[in-house]
């Protein structure tokens, strides 16, 4: 039997694709997109609103900048951020 190979483009709107997709289909689709960085590691949830006062949700925006940072960091920034962590394990 002869091998056919087709090739088709088609249009398809995201919300389409979405709507198709499995609750386990959308958990990867969100995996890939934090390990991408479209996302931040902490996006995913059990669907439930975080409770985060507002010092607190401006504590953790910190820490993610320093945490996507880390290449950046000064060898004296790491270990004053080490310093503080050790303060409080």
């Amino acid at each position: 039997m002869p091998y056919i190979e087709v090739s088709t483009e088609v249009d398809y709107e995201v919300d389409e694709f979405i709507n198709e997709c499995s609750k386990r289909e959308i958990s990867e689709m969100i995996d890939i997109l934090i390990e991408q960085g479209h996302l931040k590691r902490d996006c995913k949830s059990n669907g439930k609103p975080d409770q985060y006062s507002l010092g607190e949700e401006t504590h953790r925006e910190y820490c993610d900048v320093l945490g996507n940072s880390y290449h950046r960091l000064s060898r004296e920034d790491e270990e004053m951020i080490m310093n503080i962590a050790k303060r409080y394990s």
